[in-house]
């Protein structure tokens, strides 16, 4: 999360020109003017800004693509090469399992497949985090509680979780121990930041306001800035459009404006 100047940024310019060579290739063939948008516009005005450090940038941008469930799979494998360059392997495929309360099951399931086709294809060995020391001893129930009132506030949380009972109670219970507390907690491999800078990611790119707005107050309460969530609401112009990234500005002004 620690800001990097301008040194940095440059050399996330040149990480992605090579790790996307392929796919400037193809783009080469498409319009005269496309190459040009990628690389002035979202490399050098979006990704450039200082605001966030490299690793940030590209896990949520990893985040939008597998939420959205990318049909170009030269587009994820590009993205998951460079991740590959500014993060640890544990790391992505951490954010991968984090995103699938939210995305759900069959995209987290097949950007694994293409994460790991990216592996073979750099020959790199696979390394698969173990799970916390005591993580069957767990009392995810105690953990799910505490999490969702650190993210949410204990009102909110009462009150999101009210409903939720009110609807089927085993969901509500499925909601606290399996989701809040066993998925978010499972270990530290990402700091929870990073986490929720990404659950917001997520959520714009799916259009989803009314939750997204849950997680901007959650991404203030667990320590992010308010530019941090700037910068990743502004990020997402670039894969989801800007009707999304409006609706998305509306709703951080909504929850700023009542912090």
């Amino acid at each position: 999360m620690k800001k990097e100047g301008y040194k940095e940024q440059k050399t996330f310019k040149q990480l992605t020109e090579e790790g996307a060579k392929d796919l400037m290739q193809q783009v080469d063939i498409y319009d005269l003017g496309v190459k040009k948008y990628l690389t002035e516009d979202l490399m050098e005005k979006i990704y450039a800004r200082p605001q966030l450090d490299l690793k940030t940038h590209e896990l949520c941008t990893i985040s939008a693509l597998v939420t959205l469930g990318v049909a170009s799979e030269l587009i994820l494998t590009t993205h998951f090469g460079i991740a590959l360059n500014v993060a640890a392997q544990e790391e992505v495929r951490e954010l991968i399992v984090q995103l699938y309360p939210i995305a759900g099951w069959p995209v987290v399931l097949s950007a694994f497949e293409t994460f790991n086709r990216v592996l073979e294809e750099r020959e790199t060995e696979r390394r698969l985090q173990p799970l916390r020391e005591r993580y069957e001893q767990a009392n995810w129930r105690k953990e799910g509680m505490d999490t969702g009132r650190k993210v949410h506030g204990p009102e909110e949380w009462d009150r999101l979780i009210g409903k939720v009972r009110k609807f089927e109670p085993g969901v509500a219970d499925f909601l606290i121990e399996d989701v809040y507390g066993e998925v978010f907690n499972r270990n530290s491999v990402l700091d929870i930041k990073t986490k929720h800078l990404c659950f917001v990611v997520s959520l714009t790119v799916l259009n989803n306001m009314p939750i997204l707005k849950k997680f901007i107050s959650g991404a203030l309460n667990v320590g992010c800035t308010s530019q941090e969530i700037k910068e990743v609401i502004f990020q997402m112009s670039g894969y989801r459009g800007w009707p999304v990234t409006l609706n998305a500005i509306d709703a951080f002004n909504e929850v700023v404006g009542e912090f």
